[in-house]
């Protein structure tokens, strides 16, 4: 595959759950690809942990490290990373994840094979409340058998560039919550059921890790969800991209 990959991180402290993200990611990916970290303001080792990797570049790839000295939020960091990617493809991904085996290749693969059809992919995604060690071992057995649509889920998900410029930005007007089921309801105007499950890509994730570093997050969850209800009536629930 001759195509380019970026996978963009906003991050929030947790300096090591990042630094596990980070080497599950480059040691499973299957492909090459390039970080864009967008640091929303931490304040506990994340920053020098981050530019350090980026220095090093140990992989030989161009990575880039963007950081605001307060939090922007998810959104406009979701957006930085977009402005700042050339990639073909853009993974967006929490800092609170482990990875199976090739699961960016096995992300990108679905959208490629089915020729611009598909907008997006999401992994399997599993919440088990298992320790770190033990997610390692675990994410090496799990699989699933069946590709099929679904909807966007914020904390792990591949889009084509194609989808970018249609599309359009996410909407910055979120904080912390409905930003990844906005954007999904937005692409659905597009083509029907853009969204695809990689079946070969598993991912496990510790869920909503970086909202205990954002004051008043209920607060916020509240307003983004009046927002949200004005702007789809229709629709209910949400899905959380921290």
């Amino acid at each position: 595959m001759d195509k380019t990959a970026d996978v963009i991180v906003p991050v929030l402290n947790g300096v090591e759950v990042t630094q596990a993200c980070v080497e599950s990611a480059v040691e499973n990916a299957g492909m090459d690809f390039r970080f864009i970290f967008i640091d929303n303001g931490s304040d506990d080792g994340t920053q020098a942990y981050l530019q350090g990797y980026v220095e090093d570049c140990k992989d030989g790839q161009w990575h880039r490290y963007i950081r605001f000295e307060e939090n922007r939020y998810v959104a406009h960091a979701l957006n930085v990373g977009i402005e700042t990617s050339d990639a073909d493809y853009l993974t967006f991904i929490n800092n609170d994840l482990l990875f199976g085996p090739d699961w960016l290749s096995e992300m990108v693969r679905p959208i490629e094979e089915m020729e611009g059809k598909a907008f997006c992919t999401v992994p399997l995604l599993y919440y088990d409340k298992l320790r770190w060690e033990q997610a390692k071992h675990y994410l090496r057995h799990i699989r699933s058998h069946e590709t099929q649509y679904v909807r966007l889920v914020g904390a792990c998900f591949t889009l084509s560039r194609k989808c970018i410029l249609e599309v359009g930005p996410f909407d910055d007007s979120y904080r912390v919550h409905y930003i990844d089921t906005d954007y999904w309801l937005r692409m659905l105007a597009f083509r029907d059921r853009p969204v695809i499950l990689a079946s070969g890509a598993s991912v496990y994730h510790i869920g909503a890790y970086s909202h205990q570093f954002v004051p008043n997050i209920d607060k916020l969850k509240m307003e983004d969800g009046i927002l949200f209800q004005k702007r789809f009536p229709d629709r209910r629930g949400s899905i959380s991209v921290n």
